[in-house]
């Protein structure tokens, strides 16, 4: 039987990222029903599955006329490869994708990974008048183009009431929780050993979690610290360096450089403690870290700023420390650590891991198909 083509692509991820590759990609390929062709920018790793190819584009500076260029470029690729399903990940793809829809048969989904009006607003990433037009821009796309969408895959759960573009047409949350190997297990031990993962940059608040540990350093000494991710800014790398800088304690491993998912998630289970800092606005607060799942589902505790969405879910479990991030008592912090830190209470992490994700997603591709 001739497998359905598919491409799900991104000018933002890597082909390997976890989302696309991991959860979508392999998901999809074990129902040996599909042939599937990931679009992102190049990375050292290859495809493990023999239905799974990757087609790395190449890589661009925030501003760039590569950027410009390359949804054209993958459109030219789209169109060679002629699926039968078009996932995009980005809104830089609406426009292609739906030149695609217009001229090609096959159906087009968008996965709507972030609120992008929200990021482009509330995240200082670009100067105060161009952000503004960029959102309105964003927004306008989506609501314009979702007429010629087939369907709609949200990230989050909270984006529901954060906008409306999807609901005229099928549409299925299907949340970031973590696709686990079975080899993949938290190692205890009797150290505290900090870790902070994921994007490093001023909203991720890795600033807020060095300024934490050092608090708590001053009470527990033995302390260590692990900064595993990359900074999509050359200009908040130097800053982010500059605070560690005679930290011997303070290790980080990425910076400029991609990290493996894999080797994040070792990463975390040779830790006992996340940290999880977030300055929280309206671009996450209705927002579950990606992170926050992996933590959960690897029984490792964390400390998070009190009455966020993540922190209300991982309070179901004994894993996270709430506290004030402005006003806390670093002496009782560590104390209540040194407990959190060593708990190995069996923990029942089905609800954050991938599983009942997996069957959503290949339910909503045989409703689109069909």
């Amino acid at each position: 039987m001739k497998k359905i083509q598919v491409v799900i692509a991104s000018t933002l991820k890597p082909v390997d990222d976890p989302r696309a590759y991991k959860r979508f990609g392999l998901s999809m390929a074990k129902t040996n029903k599909y042939a599937i062709n990931i679009i992102g920018f190049g990375t050292k790793n290859k495809s493990s599955h023999p239905d799974i190819i990757f087609h790395p584009s190449g890589l661009f500076s925030r501003l760039s006329i590569k950027r410009v260029l390359l949804k054209w470029k993958i459109l030219r690729k789209v169109i060679n490869l002629k699926p039968k399903i078009v996932i995009i990940q980005t809104h830089e793809l609406i426009i292609p994708a739906i030149i695609f829809k217009i001229t090609h048969p096959g159906k087009v989904i968008y996965d709507v990974r972030e609120n992008y009006y929200r990021n482009l607003i509330y995240q200082d990433v670009f100067p105060p008048g161009m952000k503004h037009f960029l959102a309105l821009w964003v927004r306008l796309k989506e609501k314009v183009c979702s007429y010629f969408f087939d369907g709609f895959v949200l990230a989050e759960n909270g984006y529901q009431n954060e906008f409306n573009f999807h609901s005229s047409k099928p549409f299925q949350v299907i949340e970031n929780k973590v696709k686990l190997e079975s080899y993949i297990t938290r190692k205890y031990n009797e150290n505290l050993d900090f870790i902070f993962t994921g994007n490093l940059s001023k909203n991720s608040g890795v600033l807020k979690a060095i300024e934490l540990y050092l608090n708590i350093k001053k009470i527990i000494p033995e302390c260590t610290l692990k900064i595993v991710g990359q900074s999509p800014s050359n200009t908040f790398l130097e800053t982010l360096k500059s605070s560690i800088k005679n930290q011997d304690d303070i290790k980080l491993i990425g910076g400029a450089n991609i990290i493996p998912h894999n080797e994040i998630l070792n990463e975390i289970t040779s830790s006992n403690m996340g940290l999880v800092t977030y300055q929280v606005n309206p671009s996450n607060e209705n927002c579950i870290p990606t992170k926050v799942y992996e933590y959960l589902a690897l029984g490792l505790p964390f400390i998070s700023e009190q009455e966020t969405t993540w922190t209300k879910l991982a309070q179901q479990t004994n894993q996270v420390l709430p506290i004030d991030f402005n006003n806390f008592n670093p002496t009782e912090v560590a104390e209540q650590l040194k407990i959190l830190s060593i708990s190995k209470s069996p923990v029942d992490n089905s609800q954050f891991t991938w599983e009942s994700e997996e069957e959503k997603l290949l339910s909503f591709l045989e409703q689109i198909i069909s």
